[in-house]
């Protein structure tokens, strides 16, 4: 039964998980802890009393858990999207994304530190627990402030998550998710007037709208309107 006293443990216990997780993945943050432990202490809700109970960030196990747990994230990310970071890595042989400043950007970002910006996992456990729509979204985000510039890297950034989900397709009971095995649409970023379609086999064929009820007479899942925080209800085309 929940006590007054349980509910307040499970609020100190949120708030220290924040400032952790914030701390192991954000290099800026850690800075900050080192300089004004106050005043971040403070921006998580942190008393006193909790603030000694983070570990300190200098110490070499620190140190060797951030860089474990952001190199593990960077080689999911690496191996979901191999052509964005073939082009982020210069087409190194090394395809290091953790030592990229984009990865450390993403790292720092809400879209990476708060559950609310990601799809729903397939197996329907909810948001937050995947890293590779969090990164898609963010890296759409980030392509935008630039596009022109950035026009061949979203380009890629598509046809490599549309090839995740219809890998994911074939495994997510996650209605409508699992309805993205019909194939994965979305616009190119030079021409809004034409879409790319991402056929099962991974046939990728060029259309324009109009021609898109000659491909298809169930949905076709469209990357391009998933929101800003992963929500695809209108994502949709039937």
């Amino acid at each position: 039964m929940d006590t007054p006293q349980n509910g307040d443990a499970k609020i100190k216990t949120k708030r220290l998980q924040q400032a952790y997780v914030h701390l192991l993945f954000s290099a800026e943050l850690r800075r900050r802890w080192a300089t004004e432990p106050a005043v971040v202490a403070k921006e998580f809700g942190l008393k006193e009393d909790e603030v000694r109970l983070i570990p300190d960030v200098s110490s070499t196990a620190f140190q060797a858990e951030s860089y474990g747990r952001s190199s593990l994230i960077a080689r999911e990310v690496g191996r979901r999207f191999p052509r964005v970071a073939r082009r982020l890595c210069d087409n190194s042989a090394e395809l290091n994304l953790a030592n990229t400043a984009i990865f450390t950007r993403f790292l720092e970002s809400k879209n990476f530190l708060s559950p609310g910006f990601s799809m729903p996992h397939p197996y329907g456990i909810g948001k937050g627990y995947e890293a590779v729509s969090k990164f898609y979204i963010w890296m759409r985000g980030f392509c935008r402030e630039r596009p022109d510039e950035n026009a061949a890297l979203i380009n890629d950034l598509n046809i490599d998550f549309a090839t995740h989900l219809l890998n994911q397709s074939a495994c997510s009971s996650t209605y409508p998710l699992a309805l993205s095995r019909n194939g994965i649409s979305y616009r190119d970023s030079l021409a809004l007037e034409i879409w790319w379609i991402l056929l099962p086999k991974y046939r990728l064929v060029k259309c324009v709208p109009t021609d898109l009820d000659s491909f298809f007479s169930s949905p076709l899942f469209f990357i391009d309107f998933i929101s800003d925080h992963g929500d695809y209800d209108k994502a949709f085309l039937t």
